[in-house]
């Protein structure tokens, strides 16, 4: 159901399932040129470059990115992307960059996914996916990979936000969601501490999709009366 309209929502399938491709292709065209750059030296060479902590996936290594701060600053989750990306591609810069362009693209995405869960449709969905995709204030996060904890958060704060929905409208499973829900939200308050509005914002969604689907059962209701005092 979407939360602004009332409306069922359909099923991510079909149409919506090609525009939800096709957002993810133009938030990767958009930042393509971005692979041929290097690493910078504000930040990068302490998080990366520098940092003996991402080298490897060993048990010492993981241990420390999990519990302890590196540089007076904890980063778990960016840490662990940090070490993935050297797993697989070595200190190569091109490596790193592709990953926060596949973040970015997956962002744009969840967008998409919020936007269908709130509004419904294709077309209103699309173009906020698309807007998310070019607006230039995501240049930071994508160009400067030591800001890439704002694109874990940001795609780990959607993704508790599409939970927290499949909860309250009561999907299978739906504790589950609510689970999967406050797991993300953990995880996207970690990478930034300004995520911290979400229980706010949920509360709110609710309360308006409350109102919306009170306000459209006595519709409903009316019309019903209406109709059957016709009828008789």
């Amino acid at each position: 159901m979407s939360v602004l309209t009332g409306e069922p929502e359909s099923s991510v399938s079909g149409p919506r399932l090609r525009l939800a491709l096709l957002v993810a292709a133009v938030a990767v065209a958009v930042y393509a040129n971005t692979l041929s750059y290097q690493f910078l030296n504000y930040d990068d060479p302490w998080q990366i470059t520098q940092n003996p902590y991402i080298r490897s996936l060993s048990w010492t290594n993981l241990g420390h990115i999990l519990t302890r701060p590196i540089y007076n600053l904890w980063l778990p989750t960016t840490m662990l992307s940090y070490a993935l990306d050297c797993a697989l591609w070595g200190l190569s810069p091109r490596g790193f960059h592709l990953t926060n362009v596949l973040l970015h693209a997956g962002c744009t995405v969840l967008v998409f996914l919020l936007a269908c869960r709130l509004v419904g449709g294709r077309f209103w969905p699309t173009l906020a996916a698309i807007l998310f995709a070019v607006h230039p204030v995501h240049v930071e996060a994508v160009a400067w990979l030591s800001a890439r904890k704002d694109l874990l958060s940001t795609g780990f704060l959607i993704l508790s936000v599409l939970a927290f929905f499949r909860w309250w409208t009561g999907a299978r499973g739906a504790w589950v969601w609510y689970g999967l829900s406050l797991l993300a939200f953990l995880a996207s308050s970690r990478p930034s501490p300004r995520r911290t509005f979400f229980p706010c914002s949920c509360s709110a969604w609710r309360q308006c999709g409350r109102r919306v689907c009170a306000k459209r059962a006595r519709t409903a209701g009316g019309r019903g009366g209406r109709s059957d005092r016709a009828g008789s």
